[in-house]
């Protein structure tokens, strides 16, 4: 006898991603795009007011890492995917995934390097 249709399993449903993983990507996205402009301020000899932006957003990640253990369950890859998919729409061809990708990582170990440091 074939089971009921309600005890069949339910297929899979996207993802759907929640309100804090937004934020995280955009915190991500938003340190990734003042650390870029920094050091293309700082190769073009200019003044780095990108700097101190980029190291403020750096900060609210350190914190809302914190904030949010527990509740999400890996902070990096939440990062990684919510903060690539906005730069993707912002940037479009301009800049390759793989560049992306490798200026997120970078965000994310010097968030990683702070934690380390100042809370253990």
């Amino acid at each position: 006898m074939p089971l009921p249709h309600v005890c069949q399993p339910a297929p899979e449903q996207p993802s759907i991603s929640t309100e804090l993983e937004i934020l995280i990507g955009q915190v991500t996205a938003a340190a990734v795009g003042e650390l870029a402009a920094a050091v293309q301020e700082f190769n073009n000899g200019g003044a780095r007011p990108s700097a101190n932006a980029a190291a403020d957003w750096v900060a609210q990640l350190v914190m809302l890492r914190a904030a949010t253990a527990g509740e999400i369950a890996d902070f990096e890859a939440t990062a990684r995917v919510q903060a690539l998919q906005m730069l993707r729409q912002r940037c479009r061809a301009e800049v390759s995934t793989a560049l992306l990708a490798g200026l997120i990582d970078d965000v994310l170990r010097l968030v990683d390097r702070v934690v380390r440091t100042q809370w253990h």
